[in-house]
This record gives C-alpha cells, structure tokens and sequence, in this order.
C-alpha cells in the first residue's frame, strides 16, 4: 500500500476567509493606517496560524492577506492592532504633521474569524485613561 501524502503548505493556504471590512470614527470612514491580525491559540492548542494585515484606504475599506494582498484571513481567534501612518519625512517640512488618528485603538480588539462568517467592520476609540 503506498503512503499517504502529507498536505502541503499550498495546499492549507486556500484555507481563507474573505476580507472585505470597514473602519469608521464617529461615523465617517478612517482614511489611512493598516491592521495587523496577530494569532491567538486556541482552547487546548499552542497553534496559532499565520498573521494577516491589510491597509486602510481612502474610503475606510481594506482587503486584509495572509500569504499576498487580499486574500484574505486564516479562520481561528484573532487579535487586531491598528497603526496609524508616520509623519512623513521631508527636508522642507520644519514640523512632521502627525496623523489624525494617532493614539487611537481598534474596537473590537479580538475576533474570531470564522468559516463564512463575512464582514467585520471595527471601530476606532481613544483609549480610556486607567486609573
């Protein structure tokens, strides 16, 4: 009887989940940042999976990718990290204008992607002050 074939790494990275989210604050579109999608392991598990980002655009959309742009995230317990761009560095600018969003954080904070489970849309907050 011949062996069984191990599955390869290809063949696991058509195991994704459509990407295709908004991010708002106070209700208009956030224009600029990326998230980060790290991992998180799940119940009984020190698997995590691979990352997952994708670049805000200008309209408050993304299309986050694993393995390439847009194609989306591997199902499972994520945690989402927004960064706001960095100024940008010129030589004429005296002042570097930081981005509007600077500070802010992503709510939810943690999701869990699942198989069909579509959009997920986040919101930006300021962080609360802990006392």
């Amino acid at each position: 009887m011949p062996p069984e074939e191990a599955p390869t790494q290809q063949a696991g990275a058509n195991r994704f989940e459509p990407s295709s989210f908004r991010v708002i604050r106070w209700s208009s579109p956030v224009t600029e940042g990326t998230l980060d999608f790290i991992p998180l392991p799940g119940a009984g598990s020190d698997m995590v999976g691979k990352p997952a980002a994708a670049k805000i655009s200008a309209d408050g959309t993304y299309d986050a990718g694993t393995y390439g742009d847009g194609d989306g995230v591997v199902p499972g317990k994520k945690r989402v990290t927004y960064s706001a761009p960095l100024p940008e560095d010129s030589r004429e600018a005296e002042q570097l204008k930081q981005s509007q969003y600077a500070g802010y954080q992503i709510e939810p904070s943690e999701i869990d992607v699942q198989a069909g489970s579509g959009e997920i849309n986040f919101v930006l907050v300021k962080p609360t002050k802990k006392k």
